[in-house]
């Protein structure tokens, strides 16, 4: 089963994937999801940015 984990926040969300076999857990990917080009009080285009780099995650990292 591959596992995708959040850390959540405004200017800079990170994500992790692990691949789990029984009780074997495997390091997959992680990095951040940064919004810095969006302006700090403008909360809808950094959540934007968020979902759109949460959607390249899954696309490119879980399989469906």
């Amino acid at each position: 089963m591959r596992i995708l984990g959040i850390k959540s926040g405004l200017q800079r969300t990170g994500f992790d994937i692990i691949d789990a076999e029984g009780e074997r857990l495997r390091y997959v990917a992680s990095g951040p999801i940064a919004t810095a080009e969006a302006p700090l009080r403008h909360l809808p285009a950094r959540q934007k940015i968020i979902v759109d780099g949460i959607g390249e995650v899954v696309r490119r990292w879980l399989r469906w």
